[in-house]
């Protein structure tokens, strides 16, 4: 029987020694298929955490882009082509 510890969380649990599904942060394992499933579960977590980051990411640029750029655009440009309609 194999002892693996894993990491546990800072953000959520009222115990420090469970992680965040409440699981205790020392497991046994006995076989590959556990090992696996714990391979396959931190790897769908790690691509959530991922995406959301790109998501908050993607989401800062496009407020930086409606709020800085649009209206510095705006002004040279209003300013640029303001002859032309008089």
């Amino acid at each position: 029987m194999l002892f693996r510890k894993r990491r546990a969380s800072s953000i959520s649990s009222s115990s420090p020694y469970t992680d965040d599904d409440g699981r205790s942060v020392y497991t046994t394992t006995s076989s590959d298929d556990s090992d696996t499933e714990l391979t396959r579960e931190r790897e769908r977590r790690r691509r959530e955490l991922l995406q959301q980051e790109w998501e908050e990411g993607v989401a800062q640029l496009q407020l930086i882009f409606v709020v800085v750029l649009m209206p510095w655009f705006g002004k040279y440009w209003g300013r640029k082509w303001a002859h032309v309609c008089e």
